[in-house]
Order: structure tokens, then sequence, then C-alpha cells
């Protein structure tokens, strides 16, 4: 009942992402009701947009934060119109 949190481990992504890779645009987050935790990527360079690759890979960290806390769930990742990427982070 008291066990870790993903919500409250998923909203450190952005400083923790943030500091790991410096000058490469921003991070955010915005808890969904229930459930989940977007996490939006801003002024992304280039080559992150570019390669497939590189969103799955987030995606994939972002799963082993609930891996890590034993929750179930799913990462869905987004281009916005802006130029940046959504992840969507939803556990059950």
């Amino acid at each position: 009942m008291f066990g870790p949190d993903p919500k409250g481990l998923l909203k450190l992504i952005p400083r923790t992402v943030a500091s790991l890779y410096r000058n490469c645009g921003s991070w955010s987050s915005s808890p969904i009701e229930g459930c989940g935790v977007d996490l939006y990527w801003q002024d992304v360079p280039d080559v992150f947009l570019t390669a497939e690759m590189s969103k799955v890979g987030f995606a994939g960290a972002f799963v082993s934060v609930l891996d890590l806390v034993k929750t179930r769930g799913r990462v869905r990742h987004v281009d916005t119109q802006d130029g940046g990427i959504e992840f969507r982070v939803l556990w059950t």
C-alpha cells in the first residue's frame, strides 16, 4: 500500500534527463487523471527526431521505471506539432 509510486519517480524524469542530455531541449511533465504521466520533450535536436530508435529507447527507459516499482503499464510516444515529442506513460 505504501510502496514506491510510479508518478513520484516519473515526475523526476525532466530534471534527470535534462542533466544527462545537456543542451538537448527541455523537459516537462504533467500528471494524467488516474494513473499516468505525460512527459514532454521540447526543442528536440533533429538527430533524435529523425531516429525512431532514439524515441523507442527513451520509451523503454520509462517502462523500466514502471518495472522498478513493480507496476504494469505502457508507454507511447508521438511527435508534437511544435517539433517536440510527447511520451504518455500509463499504468494499472
